[in-house]
């Protein structure tokens, strides 16, 4: 049982130095611990006079460990006479004095090991605590009056959030011990703790709003921010503890509002994410500016309200739009069509602006992707322009990329124009192919569009289908009549983009209808890609339809040539070699 209650000891992480009963060099340290256990006095005493420097014997001190663990006060003193080192760290930097002031009702030994000349001021340098912040921790206020008497009233030097004297008061809101901390001196109101917080930003953090007021009143100061740069107005919002009290009160107080953290928040961003709308109302009320660009990411940055819907924060986004500007708005409108809001709520937000066909055809454009007919409808009613782009895209190419089968039928029917070109100057075509959506791509086949139409690359909807790996829908363009012998401005055509891009699917489906003499801006036949990639199944299937193993490249290297990039060569230069025995390539 004894040792069974010293090993828990050990593994509660008092000391680090595992407990071993079978070596001979440590036994009489384990008599000793045994000893102090269970209360053997004289045991202890008669072993203690027999080692000539029970320091150099207990190099990791588990002897007051163990005493200080258990309670055993008569071993301390008893170790202490025989000049054991009490101010000895354990192997999570704490002395003993530091693990007695953290257990409620250990003043006696505290005093002990105090009046034996423990050092109050110790801080542990492995996470910055010190003694009376670990005394506040236990909530022992006897023992915490005892140690600031010997602390001759001052605080340590440094304190962090969990252990720092303050910082521990008002994690416990103990009204009281931040009294009698800041008694003397209000230094202790700008200590940062390791996330470079102040003591009123922890209890704006907490929520409490006796705390909170207590520290102003002793001079805690507003203009503070953390390492995040975070204000105490990102601090209240962005607690689950938020006090709405407090949140005001800062407000009142003339914290800013519109204070960018350094990952480019602001209070109101925050606000948002708590999707509540009073908060919202207090901050822009204050100033917080409702038509803020959101976001740190370029491309994701966008107005606050248009965050909102698409983040699903629809009570916050309706709070928003109730004060934000017609550009923010229609900013809104477009995540509000991209977003689960229910469409009635969506027509409310619609009906804030007037009719603008320039407008509402972006509104449609978005729309397509959703495919909810009633919205395309009520926006075309609206006068929305058909073939209007946004993001680059129109409605039908978006109903297209989607797999929006139905919009794309009634975007068909409306008039809008299936062959349209963006920017880029791809057509649906290309995002049906690119986005692996055969029924959409099949319709538009139906429809007659321009199948071999070329973007800026100089690439068909034949060279998306090969990117993406899409097989069937290959099948399809090829069925219509695509050209697989076309090349993009790098000579390459859509077989070499499939092997390229090592999609064997595509490679499968493009290389009987495909010119396997065809060569890149260097020269390089798929083949040559095939085998400088290390694709053995890719080298297989253009050996099959006879790809030619001898054509060179512009620096005359034949496919073979290229084995000596291949890890697989072996493999790789029977595919090669089997050629030979495939009979069509023998005619």
């Amino acid at each position: 049982m004894v040792k069974f209650l010293l090993m828990l000891y050990f593994c509660q992480s008092v000391i680090m130095t595992p407990l071993v009963f079978a070596s001979e060099s440590d036994e009489p340290l384990a008599q000793m611990r045994e000893a102090i256990f269970s209360g053997q006095k004289q045991k202890l005493k008669r072993m203690l006079d027999e080692i000539v420097n029970i320091n150099a014997a207990d190099p990791d001190g588990e002897l007051m460990g163990t005493a200080v663990f258990f309670g055993r006060n008569w071993a301390v003193v008893e170790l202490i006479k025989a000049n054991y080192n009490f101010d000895r760290e354990d192997g999570f930097g704490r002395t003993p004095l530091m693990q007695a002031v953290s257990r409620r009702g250990n003043l006696p030994l505290v005093k002990i090991l105090v009046e034996a000349g423990a050092d109050v001021h110790h801080i542990n340098d492995s996470d910055g605590s010190d003694i009376l912040s670990s005394a506040i921790t236990s909530g022992d206020m006897k023992i915490v009056d005892y140690i600031m008497s010997k602390m001759a009233g001052n605080l340590p030097e440094r304190c962090v959030i969990s252990h720092g004297a303050l910082g521990a008061a008002v994690g416990r809101d103990n009204l009281a011990m931040m009294r009698r901390l800041l008694k003397d001196s209000t230094e202790a109101l700008r200590y940062l703790d390791s996330f470079h917080q102040t003591a009123l930003m922890q209890a704006v953090k907490r929520g409490n709003w006796q705390t909170y007021s207590f520290l102003l009143s002793k001079g805690a100061e507003l203009d503070t921010v953390d390492r995040h740069q975070n204000n105490l107005l990102h601090a209240a919002i962005s607690s689950p503890r938020r006090n709405k009290k407090i949140i005001a009160d800062l407000l009142k107080k003339g914290v800013n509002p519109n204070a960018r953290n350094m990952f480019s928040q602001s209070p109101l961003d925050l606000a948002v994410e708590t999707d509540d709308p009073e908060i919202i109302k207090m901050l822009i009320e204050a100033g917080a500016d409702p038509n803020q660009i959101s976001g740190s990411i370029p491309e994701t940055r966008r107005r606050l309200l248009a965050r909102a819907f698409l983040s699903g924060k629809f009570k916050a986004a309706q709070e928003l739009a109730k004060h934000v500007s017609v550009d923010a708005l229609n900013d809104g409108l477009k995540g509000a069509i991209a977003s689960e809001l229910p469409r009635n709520k969506f027509f409310g937000f619609l009906e804030k602006l007037p009719p603008d066909p320039v407008r509402d055809g972006k509104l449609l454009a978005l729309g397509g992707q959703k495919g909810d007919l009633k919205i395309l409808e009520k926006l075309l009613a609206r006068g929305a322009k058909l073939n209007e782009l946004e993001g680059d895209q129109s409605a039908v190419m978006r109903a297209t990329s989607a797999g929006q089968l139905a919009a794309l039928r009634w975007l068909d029917q409306k008039g809008a124009d299936l062959n349209l070109i963006n920017g880029k100057k791809a057509t649906a075509l290309h995002l049906a192919a690119s986005s692996r959506q055969g029924e959409t791509l099949q319709y538009l086949l139906d429809k007659n569009v321009l199948f071999d139409r070329r973007d800026e690359k100089g690439e068909t909807a034949l060279f998306a289908a090969a990117r993406s790996n899409f097989g069937p829908g290959i099948e399809k363009l090829l069925a219509r009549g695509a050209n697989a012998g076309i090349s993009n401005h790098e000579n390459y055509n859509p077989l070499m983009m499939a092997v390229q891009n090592g999609q064997v699917e595509a490679a499968r489906a493009l290389v009987s209808q495909s010119p396997l003499t065809a060569a890149d801006n260097f020269g390089r036949s798929a083949l040559h890609v095939a085998v400088y990639l290390n694709k053995p199944e890719l080298v297989r299937i253009l050996i099959a339809e006879c790809a030619p193993t001898d054509q060179k490249d512009r620096h005359g290297d034949s496919a073979y040539d290229y084995l000596f990039y291949a890890q697989n060569k072996a493999e790789i230069r029977a595919i090669l070699d089997s050629r030979a025995q495939v009979t069509k390539c023998q005619r």
